[in-house]
């Protein structure tokens, strides 16, 4: 089904002042599959590349981008009011470009940084969305190995990291416990894997010089506190890089401690098969990192919703699909339960009637007499016919009953039959239903209300001697309950003109007789 196809897998945009370079994300080698210049006419191939090519997803990396960074305060708001709040200082903060974030650094402190330089940028991003691909979200190398030296526990303190960016120049990042705080690209020096490591080491510590400086103006670093200077690159050449830089710090008087961190120890750590390569180390770091949009905004990411907002939608509907299906399976069930018990049932008439017919059969053969004959009816009605009772059999037992006492008629009399819910162990078998009887009368005259309530007392009595029935009185000729009034004399009938009436109601259980 397309709705349920997996999805295709994320691509990276390396973005250099030199080169426009486009892989697979998440293999654990990345290369480069195809690389475009920063011009117009390599922009287009860019574009003509994204649609036609099985890559519906990017993020975007940045190399050298001029990434702009101020730091702000928060009054004590919440909620809305504070999200506006950080909104508007963005704006008011970097109007030229739409390449910002905040992050908040604590109850009162936030963080503002914006990608200043935009035009290659815009042209990037311009080209994917042209070609209908998802941008999921713009980062920075200097966001990326801050976020990576954190999950691997390497930041103890104050970090300032030198890193070799790919056609760009040496990248300095101030780096907290709790993420990135300021980074610089020094521009001026794009020689770094060309040139020696005695030339080096001044450059490097100059740089140093100048960041820290900085950091101490924006009173984010106090001069006499400790520094740590990290130098990431090849084994060999940090090695080599390390003690000169650090000679050079500590002739200028800066209190900072130089330390080496090889691209292939970092690269192990994060278990790559990387070889020195920080583009590579980058972009295998991302898919291990929980990265946000970063300076990705709503109208660039506007793909990448849709596309979020439809997967939600295939899986709200097929956990609606799997309810329905478990509904109606159960439903399958019940019915296929229900099915059974009337084919049981069916199977029992069936079997009846097949015996029914048998005894017929045989009784039109033989004299009605013959006792092979009377015992077959017999054990038919034992076993069929016996467990459904007859109203002349029970009006039979009743003026067997009411006979005894002569006094008393009978004026309505009403029947019925019912099955029990649940027949219990001790049901003798073939007697299965309960008899409901409702009957009204009324005693003879000349008796009067004494007399009358005697004999029906007698006819209740006679009737619960009989086994299995249960007696019900419902009204008698003489009403002795406290809450019915008392009539005066002056006003009551004579005793032969009152007709005495009564009412029972009898239930017979299964066992209690014909």
């Amino acid at each position: 089904m397309g709705w349920w196809r997996r999805p295709a897998r994320d691509g990276l945009i390396l973005l250099t002042p030199q080169r426009v370079a486009v892989g697979v994300l998440g293999a654990p080698s990345w290369r480069a599959d195809a690389q475009f210049a920063p011009d117009p006419r390599g922009l287009a191939d860019l574009g003509a590349y994204c649609l036609h090519h099985p890559l519906r997803r990017f993020r975007i990396l940045v190399l050298g981008g001029d990434e702009e960074f101020r730091f702000d305060t928060l009054p004590p708001v919440r909620g809305r009011d504070r999200r506006t709040l950080i909104r508007r200082r963005l704006e008011l903060a970097f109007r030229g470009t739409p390449y910002r974030q905040a992050r908040q650094l604590g109850p009162d402190a936030l963080l503002l940084s914006a990608l200043t330089q935009r035009d290659p940028l815009d042209a990037v991003v311009h080209a994917l969305l042209a070609a209908g691909c998802a941008i999921a979200g713009i980062h920075t190398a200097s966001a990326l190995l801050g976020g990576v030296l954190a999950r691997l526990s390497l930041l103890d303190g104050p970090t300032l990291l030198l890193s070799p960016l790919p056609d760009a120049g040496i990248q300095l990042a101030w780096l907290m416990p709790d993420g990135l705080r300021f980074a610089r690209v020094g521009q001026g020096h794009r020689c770094f894997r060309s040139a020696d490591p005695a030339t080096l080491a001044p450059v490097l510590a100059d740089e140093v010089a100048l960041t820290l400086r900085y950091l101490a103006g924006e009173r984010q670093l106090q001069r006499d506190g400790g520094v740590t200077v990290c130098l990431l690159d090849a084994a060999l050449r940090v090695q080599q890089l390390a003690p000169l830089l650090q000679q050079h710090l500590d002739d200028t008087g800066e209190a900072a401690q130089v330390g080496a961190l090889p691209l292939e120890a970092l690269s192990a750590a994060l278990k790559l098969s990387g070889s020195g390569d920080l583009p590579a180390l980058m972009a295998g770091a991302l898919p291990q990192l929980p990265l946000s949009a970063g300076y990705a905004g709503a109208d660039a990411c506007r793909f990448d919703r849709v596309r979020l907002l439809r997967r939600r939608l295939r899986w709200t509907g097929a956990a609606v699909l799997g309810v329905a299906v478990l509904g109606s399976a159960a439903i399958w069930l019940d019915a296929r339960t229900l099915a059974a018990r009337t084919d049981a049932q069916l199977a029992r008439l069936r079997m009846l009637r097949h015996e029914s017919q048998q005894v017929s059969d045989e009784l039109v053969r033989r004299d009605v007499g013959d006792p092979v004959a009377l015992r077959a009816v017999s054990r038919l009605y034992r076993s069929g016919m016996a467990s459904w009772p007859s109203a002349e059999a029970g009006a039979r037992d009743l003026s067997r009953i009411v006979a005894a006492v002569p006094g008393i008629r009978i004026d309505a009399l009403a029947w019925d039959v019912a099955q029990p819910a649940e027949p219990g162990a001790d049901t003798p078998q073939g007697t299965t239903w309960t008899q409901h009887v409702s009957l009204s009368g009324h005693v003879q005259p000349p008796a009067d209300a004494r007399q009358a309530l005697q004999q029906v007392d007698a006819l209740v009595a006679r009737l619960r001697a009989e086994s299995g029935m249960r007696v019900d009185v419902v009204s008698l000729p003489l009403d002795v309950r406290s809450q019915v009034a008392i009539r005066s004399r002056t006003d009551a009938p004579a005793d032969g003109e009152v007709e005495h009436g009564f009412a029972l109601t009898l239930t017979r259980t299964p066992g209690g007789g014909a």
